[in-house]
Parts: structure tokens; sequence; C-alpha cells
């Protein structure tokens, strides 16, 4: 007996599988190589598959940037709503480790492609600014529910130095910094956020 289909939920799936796919080529082999070929043979589906998900290249850079934010999202949420509050430089040098894992880098090398899109593409870099204030909203109210009040802009610059200390480890892995050089910048970091921040 064949199973009754669910059509939305396989689209809904279907188009995930297809933004992690061009999330992955984006990261692994470059915005030249993202094309709708690319991506079906990547997500393993048959070709044209991508087609009717994403009609254009501008739409598959959107679910590619909308894929890596509500990764992004999952793994601040994780870290930064924890049932039992930890230091600000212990959740940070978590998200840090898990952003930079071997299996994670292509995510950071394909967010800096994104961002060289976004500057010559007004669509995309206003979907970029909507997802980069959401995860800075995120991150703002995960560390005030375990206590620690910051303003927005301190909300930022917390962001803005766990892009960098990601992307110091990522593109730069001959000199990668040990982790007990990376909890001192997060201590230095927690120190410039903290009370009376502005």
């Amino acid at each position: 007996m064949v199973s009754a289909r669910r059509p939305r939920q396989d689209s809904a799936e279907r188009r995930a599988r297809i933004a992690e796919a061009a999330l992955r080529v984006l990261g692994e082999q470059g915005p030249r190589k993202l094309t709708h070929r690319n991506v079906d043979a990547a997500a393993e589906l048959p070709p044209g598959s991508v087609n009717y998900h994403a009609p254009n290249r501008l739409r598959l850079l959107q679910m590619a940037a909308d894929e890596l934010f509500e990764q992004d999202m999952r793994i601040a949420a994780r870290h930064f709503w924890e049932p039992h509050p930890r230091a600000l430089f212990t959740v940070a040098v978590a998200v840090i480790t898990e952003m930079t894992a071997p299996a994670a880098r292509y995510r950071v090398v394909a967010r800096h492609h994104l961002l060289a899109e976004a500057r010559t593409d007004e669509e995309l870099r206003r979907h970029f600014d909507d997802n980069r204030a959401a995860f800075v909203s995120l991150v703002r109210q995960g560390l005030a529910d375990s206590g620690l009040e910051m303003t927005t802009s301190a909300a930022e610059l917390c962001v803005i130095t766990l892009d960098g200390l990601v992307n110091r480890q990522v593109f730069f892995p001959g000199t990668a910094l040990t982790e007990a050089e990376v909890r001192r910048l997060v201590a230095l970091l927690g120190k410039a956020t903290g009370p009376g921040s502005r």
C-alpha cells in the first residue's frame, strides 16, 4: 500500500535541502559555481528541481542566506539560552568552537561570498541586514534572560567580535588562536560590554 503524500511538508523539506546545498556550493566551490545544475547535484535532486524553488540566482542566494542564518540562530539559541546561565566568555568560546569546527567551515566561507554579493545587490543587502538584526536581538535577549543586561549597541559589538574571531580561526588556520587566547580575547569583550556599556 502506498502511503499518503504530504505535499506541503515534502516541499518544505526539499526547499531546506536546496538551501543547504546552495550554501555548501558557495562555501566549497565559490560563487561562480553557484548554478542551478550544481545545486541540483549537491542536493542529489533531478535536474531542474532547483529552478522550481529558485527561478533566478538572487532567489538562490536569498535561500542560502536564510539557511545560514537559521543555522546561526540555532547555534546561538543552544548556547545563549541554556537552562543554567554561564559566564559570557564561556558561552562565546562555545559558539566560536562550534562555528569553526572543520565540518562547519564552509558556512563561514559562504557568509563572505554572500556579503560580497550583498554589496552590489540592494535587495540581498536588505535581506542580510534583517537577518543580522534578528540574530543580534536573539543574542541580547538570551543574555538578558541569563541575567546579563546589554544595550543593543553592546550586543552588536559582541556579535561583531564573535564574527571576527570565527573568521580569524577559519581563514588563517595555520596560525589559529589557541583556546586560551580566544578566552582571553572574549574576556576583554566581556569587560567592554558589561554594565554601563553604550
